[in-house]
């Protein structure tokens, strides 16, 4: 019998040495400075771009850790709903800060109260629809300056340092509004330096003259544009310019998502005073805080996402994929509708 030798056997102890292929890559990615996007797939994504960022926001440095907060009022057990400012241009008194609440009043939280202080009442107002629940706007006259709050079902106040908090129910004498029922109203806004109401569950806005808190108002009709129905949800302006001037365009919105422009100075003359264009943006959330001014442009949430007034005027709207927020519009929509029933104000 023969031996076979073995050298090529390893001896204990040692490892066998085996090809193999490398299975990763190693790079570094910078911050998502461009925010979320989306749209991309991730295997393709621009390294610029993040799937999910929270708590953090994306600055052209790199991402910053968004602060914290600290408890300035309690109004327990009653909950906040509106935050109002009013800001004193004449330089006579200081501005202040309110809060309406759920229990149907108004406090002043100009000054940080402790935990276990209440902060002041300073008015209630019975009736409301919904407590706590009212629209807002500072409003400059040669008396000074207004806070000018609705409240739905419960009429319109003014608040200033000189009057403080004042009911202006309807009538013919000073201070008074004719021709309207102002605890109908649920919506205040302003154009061409002329208060506008909007009446509760219907397609008229009422204004007054120009650069007044009260008196004779006229109705102007809006319904009859609304090609989905619906009432008046929301009113305001749009610079246009990225100012303020003949260029200020009103906007109305309803509650189906009907979208009108109007262009002029004054609504009582049809010469001066006509619409400019129609759109239809998609259903919008339920109450009236779908839209807010943002810097030259003005913003608003519906069905489709988030949407700038310049993309409903270039009529991007129809082509999503043009839309300024289309980055985060895909995330964003699902919430929308989830929510589209839910009150937010």
């Amino acid at each position: 019998m023969s031996l076979i030798p073995i050298t090529n056997v390893p001896m204990r102890g040692q490892v066998r040495k085996t090809s193999a292929q490398k299975a990763h890559l190693v790079f570094s990615a910078p911050a998502p400075t461009l925010g979320v996007d989306s749209r991309q797939a991730l295997a393709n994504s621009d390294t610029q771009t993040a799937i999910a960022i929270e708590n953090m926001f994306s600055r052209s440095f790199g991402l910053e850790m968004r602060a914290g907060y600290t408890q300035y009022a309690n109004l327990s057990p009653a909950n906040p709903v509106t935050m109002m400012t009013y800001v004193d241009v004449t330089g006579a008194g200081l501005s202040r800060m309110f809060v309406a609440a759920d229990d149907g009043k108004v406090y002043d939280i100009t000054s940080f109260t402790p935990d276990n202080v209440t902060p002041t009442e300073v008015l209630d107002v019975p009736g409301q629809i919904r407590s706590g629940e009212c629209y807002w706007l500072n409003f400059v006259t040669a008396a000074g300056n207004f806070l000018c709050v609705v409240f739905p079902g419960a009429g319109y106040y003014t608040y200033n340092d000189a009057a403080g908090w004042v009911e202006h129910p309807a009538g013919t004498a000073a201070g008074e509004i004719d021709g309207a029922d102002p605890t109908k109203f649920g919506f205040i806004y302003v154009w061409k330096n002329r208060i506008f109401f909007v009446e509760e569950g219907t397609g008229t806005a009422f204004y007054l003259p120009v650069k007044t808190l009260t008196g004779k108002v006229d109705p102007i009709e809006f319904g009859p544009m609304f090609p989905h129905g619906g009432e008046m949800a929301y009113g305001g302006t749009w610079t246009v310019d990225s100012g303020s001037g003949l260029n200020d365009m009103m906007v109305v919105i309803s509650s189906e998502g009907d979208l009108l422009l109007y262009e002029g100075t004054d609504p009582n003359d049809a010469a001066t005073f006509n619409l400019n264009g129609r759109w239809y943006v998609g259903h919008v959330p339920d109450g009236r805080r779908f839209a807010t001014p943002y810097g030259a442009d003005m913003a608003l949430v519906s069905e489709r996402g988030l949407l700038l007034m310049t993309d409903s005027r270039a009529r991007t709207v129809t082509r999503p994929q043009n839309m300024a927020a289309t980055p985060i519009n895909q995330l964003l929509q699902p919430d929308v509708r989830a929510a589209m029933l839910t009150r937010s104000g």
